[in-house]
C-alpha cells in the first residue's frame, strides 16, 4: 500500500487442481545499523499476495476477476500503485483484447502499466534451439547418470564415498527438459561432483560389470 509494485501471475496445476498465484515486487525501506550511525536501505521484496483456485474457465476476465479481488479490492492506493506486470506467453494472460493484460489495459489506459513477458520463456526457447546443436550422446549420458541415481542407495552410497574422501557432499541437480537452464545447472553440478562420481564408479560393489563398463565408458 505504500509503495509502487509489480504484478506476476500465473496458474499451475497441483495434485489434480488448478490453482492461479499472484506474486508482486516492490522495494522497501529498510532501517539499518552500523555503530552509531542509523540509515535506509532500499531492499527488493517478493511477496505471494493471493491464491484461488479455479473452475473449468481460466480466461483472461477470470484471471482479472482475481487480481481484483485479492488485490485491487484492498485498497484504492494498492491499485494505483500497480506500475508493472510480468506474465509467460499464454494468451490469457498476454492477450491486448481478452487477456488479463488487454483487461488491465481497458482498466488503467493504455500507457501506464509496463508490460513484459516473462524472459524466461524468451530465454528458455532460445537454449531449447541451441540445444539441438549439441551432440545427442551429451543429452543421453545425462539423462542415463540421473536415471542410476533414482535409487536412494545409491545416493547414500555417493554421500559416504564423499564424506570419506573430504569432498564436497552434494547430490545431482536433475535435468527437466520443461525447466527453464536446468541443463546448464545440471552441467556444472556434474563438473562439481566428477572426482567423487569416479571414485563411486571404481567401487566393485557398487554396480553389475556390464553396467560399470558402460558408465566408466561414458566419463571417459
Amino acid at each position: 500500500e505504500q509503495s509502487t509494485y509489480s504484478l506476476c501471475i500465473d496458474n499451475s496445476t497441483i495434485s489434480g487442481t488448478n490453482i492461479s498465484a499472484i506474486q508482486v515486487r516492490y522495494l522497501k525501506a529498510i532501517t539499518l545499523n552500523e555503530g552509531s550511525n542509523e540509515f535506509r536501505n532500499l531492499q527488493i521484496q517478493n511477496k505471494v499476495v493471493g491464491l484461488k483456485y479455479l473452475s473449468d474457465s481460466s480466461t483472461g476476465k477470470t484471471l482479472y476477476n482475481i487480481v481484483q479481488e485479492k488485490l485491487f479490492d484492498l485498497s484504492p492506493q494498492i491499485k494505483n500503485n500497480l506500475t508493472g506486470f510480468t506474465h509467460d506467453h499464454a494468451s490469457s494472460l498476454s492477450g491486448k483484447g481478452l487477456g488479463l493484460y488487454g483487461h488491465l489495459l481497458k482498466d488503467f489506459g493504455n500507457n501506464k502499466i509496463f508490460n513484459i513477458e516473462d524472459p524466461c520463456h524468451s530465454l528458455n526457447l532460445a537454449v531449447h534451439k541451441a540445444l539441438k546443436s549439441l551432440d545427442d550422446d551429451v543429452i543421453s549420458f545425462i539423462q542415463k547418470i540421473h536415471s542410476h541415481f533414482a535409487y536412494p542407495q545409491r545416493k547414500a552410497f555417493l554421500a559416504q564415498i564423499q564424506k570419506a574422501e573430504n569432498m564436497p557432499q552434494l547430490n545431482l541437480c536433475h535435468y527437466v527438459e520443461t525447466r527453464w537452464l536446468s541443463l546448464g545447472l545440471s552441467l556444472k553440478r556434474l563438473l562439481k561432483i566428477w572426482p567423487s562420481l569416479i571414485k563411486y564408479m571404481e567401487k566393485p560393489q557398487t554396480l553389475s560389470i556390464k553396467k560399470k563398463n558402460k558408465l566408466l565408458l561414458a566419463i571417459s
